[in-house]
Parts: structure tokens; sequence; C-alpha cells
């Protein structure tokens, strides 16, 4: 049954259908807004982006993001969350068809992410960074979980998905990774350390 496998195994069964093979990374659509799942059967070039309002799930495989002199090596059962800021290189490395790399993205939604911190208790929060990582498991995985599982009831979308969404901001707010979404001041932000970045590995 699946409420027997661990959170990434359960996420890979949710999105299955939705896992074409390809040769190059790909990103594949859901039902569920914003939500898409990324796979990749070879490496990828160093790409350059700028950090962006996202929550992201590396289920197999390893996500390389690299910040000026700084490697992290995002790997398989890891999530982070982003906000806008700092500009960053990414790349995908040492996947394979028989090991592929697979990783789910949900852009946020910030008008959604403003009520739920309007409606949180006020607290005090001193440092934001541009990113932050740990193990996908607890509150985050288990709101991420219901939300990702709605790719396989599309009807129950419109009426589910932005309550669930909801919640997954409302546990990130309260996690390790949650000053990362909050609004601050660019002298604010800065890039992750080792003991901020939990599965982030640095290298």
């Amino acid at each position: 049954m699946l409420d027997t496998l661990n959170p990434t195994d359960r996420l890979l069964a949710d999105i299955a259908p939705f896992l074409v093979p390809n040769p190059k990374k790909m990103g594949q659509s859901t039902p569920v807004p914003r939500l898409t799942v990324w796979t990749s059967a070879c490496d990828t070039r160093p790409t350059a982006a700028v950090f962006e309002p996202m929550f992201y799930a590396v289920l197999s495989g390893t996500k390389v993001l690299i910040m000026g002199a700084n490697r992290f090596d995002l790997l398989a059962g890891a999530c982070a969350t982003s906000s806008f800021g700092l500009p960053y290189t990414h790349q995908l490395t040492k996947p394979s068809p028989d090991l592929p790399y697979v990783g789910i993205s949900l852009h946020l939604d910030a008008d959604l992410l403003a009520r739920v911190m309007l409606d949180m208790p006020t607290s005090h929060h001193r440092w934001t960074c541009a990113v932050a990582a740990a193990e996908l498991n607890g509150p985050v995985e288990e709101a991420f979980a219901r939300l990702v599982g709605l790719v396989n009831t599309p009807a129950d979308v419109g009426m589910l998905a932005l309550h669930y969404e909801a919640e997954l901001y409302y546990r990130l707010l309260q996690s390790p990774m949650g000053d990362t979404l909050l609004p601050g001041q660019p002298a604010q932000r800065a890039v992750p350390t080792a003991q901020d970045s939990g599965r982030l590995a640095r290298s």
C-alpha cells in the first residue's frame, strides 16, 4: 500500500503517469496549477538563473546549485524553497536511463503566500537567505503529498488545490526554511552556509 512507502517513493508513485522518458530534461505540466514534474536521463550544462519564489523536491538524482564560489548538491529525498534574490547556476549530474533525475517544482502564489503570512502569529526574524533546504519529511512532506496527490484526481483540483497549497505554505513558514519566504531587505539576503542547508550538502 502507498501508506507504507517512504515520502520519496510515495511521491514517485503519484507522478508516475507524468514521467515520460526523454533523453533531454523535460518539464511536464500537471493538472495542479504551477506544479511541474521534471525528468532527465542525461547530464545538463550549467544554466544561469535567478532565484524566484518556488518549492522544489528532488526525488531521484542530484541537482547542483552554484552561487559564486559556493557549490551545493541537492540530493534525492531533499526539498528546498527559494525567494527572489541572488543569481545562481544549476545543473543535473550523472542521471541515466536506469536512474533518471526526477524533481517536482511548485511556483509559489505570492498573493496566497501573503494571505497565509498575515493570518499567522507575529514572530521575530533576523536573517534570511535566497534558498534553504531540508529533508522532505514531517508536516511539510505531508502537506506537499496531499497537493501532489491531486494530479491523479483532476476533478478535485478546483475544490482542494488552493486549500492544500495554503497548508503547504503554512507548514513551510513554520519550518526552518520559512524565513527564506519572508519579506526582507536585500542586505539581509545571503548565500546559505552548510549549517543552513540541511540536505543541500556543501561540497
